[in-house]
């Protein structure tokens, strides 16, 4: 009974390391959103992903475990599934271990992306309430399962200085935010959290600000 116990911990410890490594196999995402007076708008991302990663699945298309979109060609088709969404500029590299992304879309509505491969992981909406617009994303999910202390610890190490970074730009000054920081002009809100951080989330979370 031990050495069964021991085993199916250990299993599940890998089993959970393995998913983590896919959902944040696109680890130092920097995404920046920048809105017109009207709702419209551009996103920017940048991210990088691990060549064993999309190793995994590239025998087999329809099972791609890859999160993000990897190639000029993905990022096309994802985007001609997806009505209000246009691919203004993209930009690929690599080395060794990693594919280096940088794209720009343009969209009509910031729900439009709630469509689109590997974005409706974080949705977001803007909507306005009188004067106000409210602008929400989604940045973490609460999760199915909690990672236990040695899980823990595996993913400090795995993920010791990655992070996910978000940055807003609004058309007019932000009112009210309840997370990040603003630029001197308050017009732009910045927030990172580390990889290891947001694995330790319990909870449905969301960057919210407003301006009018």
């Amino acid at each position: 009974m031990r050495f069964y116990s021991k085993s199916s911990k250990y299993f599940k410890l890998i089993f959970l390391l393995f998913v983590i490594l896919i959902l944040v196999s696109c680890i130092g995402i920097d995404t920046n959103i920048s809105f017109n007076k009207d709702g419209s708008g551009k996103l920017s991302i940048q991210y990088k992903i691990s060549k064993m990663v999309v190793n995994l699945g590239a025998s087999n298309e329809e099972a791609l475990i890859v999160p993000l979109p990897v190639s000029k060609d993905d990022f096309k088709r994802s985007i001609e599934k997806t009505k209000g969404l246009e691919l203004l500029s993209f930009k690929q590299s690599e080395d060794e271990d990693n594919i280096y992304i940088t794209a720009v879309i343009g969209f009509n509505k910031i729900e439009n992306f709630k469509e689109m491969k590997g974005f409706n992981s974080m949705p977001a909406t803007l909507k306005k309430q009188g004067d106000l617009f409210l602008f929400s994303q989604r940045i973490a999910t609460k999760p199915e399962h909690i990672p236990d202390k040695d899980s823990l610890k595996m993913i400090d190490a795995l993920f010791k200085g990655y992070k996910i970074s978000f940055t807003i730009k609004a058309p007019k000054e932000i009112q009210s935010h309840n997370m990040g920081n603003l630029s001197p002009d308050k017009r732009t809100l910045t927030y990172s959290i580390p990889v290891a951080e947001l694995v330790r989330i319990k909870k449905d979370t969301y960057l919210n600000l407003s301006w009018q």
